[in-house]
């Protein structure tokens, strides 16, 4: 399946959608050198695609620019990561 993987920002799936960003994110990590910032923003914009409700909030938050830099995307993850740790353990 090469569609983005979904996330609404509920903690049952974040693993799950961790897993999938960065096996994706490896992926394009190790394109050639010239084309990974290419890839990186053709990933986030994928990566938009499958977000919704309150994980899209945070990367609407972030931003597309941000995100879509070489880093950004791991620092979605950490963003959700934290928001999950927020919202449901504190």
């Amino acid at each position: 399946r090469r569609g983005a993987p979904i996330y609404d920002g509920t903690p049952d799936m974040f693993e799950e959608y961790r897993f999938r960003v960065e096996g994706k994110l490896r992926a394009v990590s190790q394109a050639a050198e010239a084309s990974v910032d290419y890839k990186h923003a053709e990933l986030a914009g994928q990566l938009f695609d499958g977000l919704q409700d309150d994980a899209l909030r945070v990367a609407m938050d972030i931003g597309h620019e941000e995100i879509s830099k070489n880093g950004g995307i791991v620092k979605l993850l950490k963003a959700l990561e934290m928001q999950l740790l927020v919202r449901y353990l504190i």
